[in-house]
C-alpha cells in the first residue's frame, strides 16, 4: 500500500464534495451570528467558525481512479496559520504540515518527504486551490470572503450566494435559521473542472456549529470522491501539538500529480 497517495489526496481534495445534505442542528440559538461571521447583504450572513485550535479526529473514505481506501486521519489545525495531519493504524504512516506557502507529506512507509507548493498542486489538479478552501472546507467557513460583484438571491429558509473568483463560478447554499453553509457547487469553464461540496450534518461545540460529516466530489482532469466524518472535536485556545520534522534519512521529491 502506498501512503502518499491516500494522504495528498485525502489533505488537499478536502476542497471538492459530493451529497447534497439537509443541515441538521442540536440545540442551537437560531439566527446568532458571530464577530466572525460575513455580512453579504442586511439579510443575509454567514456564520464562521470561531476558534484558536482545533482538533479533529476523522474517518475517510476515499475514491479515484487510482486507490479505494477508508482510513482514520487527525487534524490540528491553527487558525489562518497551519494544518497538521497524521494518519495512522496502530503505526502512523503518514504526516503532513500544511500553510499558506508550501505543503509538505511524509511517508512514513517509503521514508520519502514529498515537497510542493498550492501553485504546483492547482496545475495538477485542474483547480485553483489554496489553504483558505482547506480551512474553510475543514471547519464550516464560506470559500470566500465577501465582494462587491457578488449575487445574493435571498430566500425564506435558504439563501443563494453566487461568486466569481479567478474565472471560477460559486454558488453557495444558506440555512438561514442558523446563518450556515451547507453546500456549495463550483465550476471553471476554462478546464471544465467541477467542485461539489456539502456539509450533511453538524454539531454544537461551545455554542457554535462544526461541521461532523463532509461529502465531496471533484471532476475534471482527475476525479476523486471523499467522506469525512468526525468522530472528536475539540476547540482549544492553545495545546494542541504542530510538531514535524523531516528526518534526515528521507528522500525528499515533489508532490505526485494527482
Amino acid at each position: 500500500m502506498r501512503i502518499t497517495p491516500i494522504v495528498t489526496v485525502l489533505l488537499v481534495l478536502l476542497m471538492a464534495s459530493c451529497r447534497s445534505g439537509k443541515l441538521q442542528k442540536k440545540g442551537v440559538d437560531l439566527g446568532k451570528t458571530t464577530a466572525d461571521s460575513a455580512v453579504f447583504t442586511p439579510d443575509v450572513s454567514v456564520t464562521g467558525p470561531q476558534f484558536t485550535e482545533l482538533g479533529l479526529r476523522s474517518e475517510a473514505r476515499i475514491s479515484s481512479a487510482a486507490l479505494s481506501q477508508k482510513f482514520p486521519v487527525t487534524f490540528h489545525i491553527r487558525k489562518d496559520s497551519v494544518i497538521w495531519a497524521s494518519v495512522s493504524i496502530g503505526l502512523e504512516l503518514g504526516r503532513a504540515k500544511i500553510t499558506k506557502d508550501s505543503l509538505i507529506f511524509l511517508d512514513r512507509f517509503n521514508r520519502k518527504a514529498y515537497i510542493g507548493t498550492w501553485k504546483e498542486l492547482s496545475g495538477s489538479s485542474g483547480f485553483d486551490l489554496n489553504y483558505n478552501l482547506l480551512q474553510a472546507v475543514l471547519t464550516g467557513g464560506m470559500l470566500f470572503s465577501p465582494e462587491a460583484e457578488d449575487v445574493v438571491e435571498p430566500g425564506s429558509s435558504v439563501s443563494l450566494i453566487r461568486q466569481v473568483r479567478n474565472g471560477v463560478s460559486f454558488e453557495s447554499r444558506i440555512d438561514n435559521s442558523v446563518n450556515k453553509l451547507f453546500a456549495v457547487k463550483g465550476e471553471d469553464p476554462r478546464s471544465g473542472s467541477k467542485l461539489e461540496l456539502s456539509f450533511s450534518r453538524f454539531i454544537e461545540q461551545k455554542e457554535q456549529l462544526i461541521p461532523s460529516v463532509i461529502s465531496m466530489l471533484l471532476t475534471g482532469r482527475s476525479d476523486a470522491r471523499l467522506e469525512i466524518t468526525h468522530s472528536r472535536i475539540e476547540l482549544a485556545d492553545e495545546g494542541l501539538s504542530f510538531s514535524f520534522s523531516v528526518p534526515s534519512g528521507y528522500k525528499t521529491e515533489p508532490l505526485p500529480g494527482l
